[in-house]
């Protein structure tokens, strides 16, 4: 993740008056943006980072628009706050750990444990599952499940699925005791041409302890 202090975004000036007189978290474990959205407004943006806890978390709360974030705007948030050699990840959780605060809150995280190695390795996977989903594009919407890898290739046709269309596909292919994730790379490789949305099986990943969505 990039340094909290150095993120070119507006400041929420009250939102960080708080948190920092009020509950005494430092700059650089957490603060509150303004986050440019596509109808020229902005989303609340909370990010943190603690010394002490093993997952970066940005969460982009649309409250007031009463909409979840768009495919592009998370992209773009990814952007925003990790560098891109740096992999983050939504959840699809299981039932029994699904937790929604806010409403219209979406959120991105990243494993601080995860080494340089296996970080390059995941994304050399990740180009790779999106090589592979690209023989079956056609220009329509439809769904691709490959199973040897388990996951699921979503081809959105001309425009990008909302967070309550992919969640309503994935329950078609996962059952609700079932997590899936999505992960965000770059604007590059997130907003491909095809519109491919890519949704795997979480079985053998890392989650963080309680799976805000």
């Amino acid at each position: 993740m990039k340094d909290l202090q150095r993120i070119n975004l507006p400041s929420n000036t009250y939102g960080n008056f708080l948190l920092k007189v009020v509950q005494g978290f430092s700059e650089k474990e957490r603060y509150e943006y303004k986050f440019p959205l596509s109808e020229n407004a902005y989303g609340q943006c909370s990010a943190t980072n603690f010394n002490n806890v093993g997952w970066e978390h940005i969460m982009l709360n649309l409250e007031p628009h009463k909409r979840c974030a768009s495919y592009e705007e998370m992209s773009a948030l990814k952007e925003k706050f990790w560098r891109k050699n740096e992999v983050a990840i939504q959840v699809h959780p299981k039932k029994a750990n699904y937790i929604n605060i806010k409403q219209y809150a979406l959120h991105l995280w990243r494993n601080k444990d995860i080494v340089p190695q296996a970080e390059a390795r995941l994304k050399r996977r990740i180009s790779s599952i999106y090589e592979e989903g690209r023989k079956y594009f056609s220009g329509e919407r439809k769904e691709v499940f490959l199973s040897e890898q388990r996951v699921l290739v979503i081809f959105c046709g001309e425009d990008w699925l909302s967070w309550e269309d992919v969640c309503q596909i994935k329950q078609k292919y996962w059952n609700s005791e079932e997590a899936a994730v999505q992960f965000n790379v770059s604007t590059g490789v997130d907003l491909n041409p095809e519109h491919m949305i890519l949704l795997w099986d979480a079985t053998n990943f890392q989650l963080p302890p309680k799976e805000l969505v």
